[in-house]
């Protein structure tokens, strides 16, 4: 069985985490284990809005086969 990384997004629900996948590899990296997190900050003063940034692998397991993610999302009521 062959695993790719995922680009994800998790926050916390009424004490669940919650986990989405945004982006899947078709490919791996080679040699060193991956599981790379990049960034995620909150994007409005109330703390329900964020960002993510990260990346998945199209095609290849070299740096021109990286496809940049970003993801915009909101928590909360």
């Amino acid at each position: 069985m062959t695993l790719n990384p995922r680009h994800a997004v998790g926050f916390l629900d009424n004490n669940q985490w919650v986990l989405v996948a945004t982006a899947d590899s078709n490919e791996a990296p080679r040699g060193f284990p991956w599981g790379d997190y990049v960034s995620c900050a909150t994007n409005d003063p109330d703390g329900t809005q964020w960002v993510a940034s990260g990346y998945s692998l199209q095609g290849g397991f070299g740096g021109r086969f990286v496809e940049p993610q970003y993801v915009r999302f909101a928590v909360g009521p």
